[in-house]
């Protein structure tokens, strides 16, 4: 069973002694293997190279012609009740110079199993990236580092390309927003340590924490860009779009969940080249056929190579038949998320949500007045009341309301508590003379005037009551 599967470029004056080089160094610092130095400290260029220790082995298989050189590095190793294979394949292509990495593990139960085991990352994917770093995947490099964007117009448009499906990246871009108010960060992630999580499998895209960066990106986008915390998962080819929100969950498991959704992704993904072991052996068995029959030697050592190449596809055709099994579990889920019949798309305009669930909580309050006055039994009454008993609002307007009841309840002066209560709320304060001037969420539409020394409960009230229907 494939367990994990990724694939990615690397710098391409990088040698395959160089990649095996590391492969034997992540086996040998291993806390778990049972090879010796010595034994890995060894000669490997020979055709077919192999070691084994106790319950370890390691083989290498190298293929070359005047186009391409292909390398493949195998370990294995039994765990009971698993036998683990993890193959680190190389595909130089000699005519665009470009140099792939294919990293494929796959796992078999020895016996039955009480747990399947949760999909891990091998550490050589981060090896061989940290020491390789620079290959190209369209406009991004390979690395272990995120891609912070700048406010300027050519990170807007290149996030805006992303976004739109215009970019010809191999790995999905995991769009990281920024929060549109924030004491310390504007991210909800921490994106150094997610874009290690998740080097090799995907690109990691930081937005500025700059709100009109984000208001500019959506009126180019056509409102499909992630924002205000969110983050947005853009598959290859504008396939598909995962929208994520971290609500209660922490920094670490909001990563965890983006990356186990990376993993499902980038393990049913097509190769981008052909490579891995039984190409390579498929290659060098058919290179063998041709040069005996160049010589007319039809002799029992044929019918060997023949038998080999017919394995050789029988494993390819099992191989391709859990790749279309897996496909076929992709499509499945990208079209559960898809809208049901019947679903309405609105685009916002300039409008996008000060807290999440906003705008829908609008229309919704909208319909619900509009209903009142609606003739019974007419079509348009039918309609409104099927969106209102279909689609639930969320809580949050009512209980930011209650907040702002309980920031300016007795009002008297701008003291510290009841300005955090506002900041918290979204609102910008700043002094006007004799007067605080607040401002919802930067939006200069929803400014208020509040004394800065409170009159009576009466002005409290009143004010109360005039920012809850600006706002709210």
């Amino acid at each position: 069973m494939k367990y994990f599967s990724t694939e990615f470029f690397i710098s391409s004056n990088i040698s395959f002694e160089d990649i095996f080089n590391e492969c034997f160094s992540w086996i040998n610092e291993s806390p778990h293997t049972n090879f010796i130095t010595a034994q890995l400290a060894c000669n490997y260029k020979n055709d077919d190279f192999h070691i084994e220790s106790k319950n370890e082995s390691i083989d290498i298989i190298n293929y070359e012609n005047t186009e391409i050189n292909l390398g493949c590095f195998r370990y294995s190793k039994i765990s009971e009740p698993h036998k683990w294979v993890t193959d680190i394949s190389i595909n130089k292509n000699l005519t665009n110079g470009k140099t792939w990495i294919q990293v494929e593990s796959s796992v078999v139960s020895q016996e039955a199993a009480y747990l399947a085991p949760q999909p891990k990352k091998p550490l050589i994917v981060m090896r061989l990236i940290d020491r390789f770093s620079g290959g190209s995947d369209d406009a991004f490099k390979t690395s272990v580092e995120p891609h912070y964007l700048s406010t300027t117009n050519d990170h807007l448009n290149m996030a805006a390309k992303v976004i739109n499906g215009e970019t010809d990246n191999r790995l999905p871009i995991i769009y990281v927003s920024s929060k549109y108010f924030f004491n310390e960060h504007p991210h909800n992630i921490i994106p150094e340590r997610l874009a290690r999580k998740v080097c090799g499998l995907a690109h990691i895209l930081i937005e500025p924490s700059d709100r009109i960066f984000s208001i500019k990106l959506k009126n180019q986008t056509n409102a499909k860009n992630a924002y205000a915390g969110a983050i947005g998962i853009y598959w290859p080819r504008g396939q598909n779009i995962s929208f994520y929100r971290r609500g209660d969950k922490t920094a670490k498991e909001f990563e965890d969940e983006l990356f186990d959704d990376v993993v499902k992704a980038t393990t049913t993904m097509a190769p981008v080249s052909e490579s891995g072991w039984s190409e390579i052996q498929k290659r060098i068995t058919k290179d063998s056929i041709n040069a005996l029959k160049v010589r007319g030697e039809y002799t029992h050592e044929l019918m060997n190579l023949y038998e080999a190449d017919n394995i050789a596809k029988d494993e390819q055709i099992e191989e391709l038949k859990n790749k279309i099994h897996s496909l076929e579990n992709r499509v499945r889920t990208l079209q559960s998320q898809a809208f049901a019949q019947g679903s309405i798309l609105l685009n916002a305009g300039e409008e996008t949500d000060f807290f999440e669930g906003e705008i829908k909580n609008v229309i919704l309050a909208s319909i619900k007045s509009t209903l009142i006055n609606t003739k019974e039994n007419s079509r348009s009454h039918h309609i409104l009341t099927s969106l209102l008993s279909n689609n639930q609002s969320t809580l949050e307007t009512e209980i930011r309301s209650q907040k702002l009841r309980k920031a300016l309840n007795d009002y008297r002066s701008m003291d510290r508590n009841t300005s955090k209560q506002l900041k918290d709320l979204g609102f910008e304060l700043s002094e006007e003379g004799k007067h605080w001037k607040i401002i919802y969420n930067g939006d200069s539409r929803y400014t208020y005037i509040l004394p800065k020394t409170g009159s009576d409960y009466r002005g409290s009230l009143n004010a109360i009551s005039d920012i809850n229907n600006i706002i709210f």
